[in-house]
């Protein structure tokens, strides 16, 4: 035995709550023109609205127009002053360049001034150690030679006269003259001697090189 309800039936919307009227009725006609004329009654407003608008785009549009002249001016100015860094940094190059031409020539100069000292010196100490070698060669002929000098000397002493023995009668001033030629006459001899010496060691000298 079998049992089935009944399907149920959805709800119906609610309608909507329309009170009942009260009262009367009443409209009020209104004829074109009678509260205002509108062309004529927005004129000023269009107009203030316009005049800002106009104003606002004014005053960007001068805005962009000094931004770019501010952007121009500081491009101008950038451009001058890289062309003085640049400038600057050239004269400063060029001052290192001359400063250092002038240490390079100062040191230069201070090196063929030391060369030529060096120089000098060593030429210095070559001839006093030719000159000290020439002197020990004439010494050592001188040496050599003394046996025969010093007879020379020994009879030209005996030739030169003496002060005492030579007459009283000569005057003074005739008796100086005298000796002072005979004493020049020997001196002259003995540096012929000598200069003939060092002539003839240096010449052996060369020979023997």
């Amino acid at each position: 035995m079998e049992c089935q309800t009944d399907a149920f039936l959805d709800r119906p919307t609610t309608p909507l709550f329309i009170p009942a009227k009260t009262g009367k009725d009443v409209a009020t006609q209104i004829l074109e023109g009678e509260l205002f004329d509108f062309d004529l009654e927005v004129k000023p407003m269009l107009e203030v609205l316009v005049g800002k608008t106009i104003e606002q785009a004014l005053l960007e549009v001068m805005e962009e127009e000094e931004l770019a002249n501010l952007r121009a001016s500081q491009y101008a100015y950038e451009e001058l002053r890289n062309a003085e860094l640049a400038e600057i940094q050239r004269l400063e190059e060029q001052e290192r360049r001359h400063r250092e031409e002038k240490e390079r020539r100062k040191q230069q100069q201070w090196d063929v001034i030391h060369k030529h000292n060096e120089t000098s010196q060593k030429e210095d100490k070559q001839q006093s150690v030719q000159l000290e070698a020439g002197l020990g060669g004439a010494e050592a002929a001188r040496g050599s030679l003394a046996g025969p000098e010093s007879q020379d000397q020994s009879t030209s002493q005996s030739q030169r006269p003496d002060r005492d023995s030579l007459p009283r009668t000569l005057p003074e001033g005739r008796y100086t003259e005298i000796t002072s030629s005979q004493e020049r006459e020997l001196v002259e001899e003995e540096e012929e001697a000598v200069s003939g010496e060092v002539r003839k060691s240096l010449g052996r000298e060369e020979l023997s090189q």
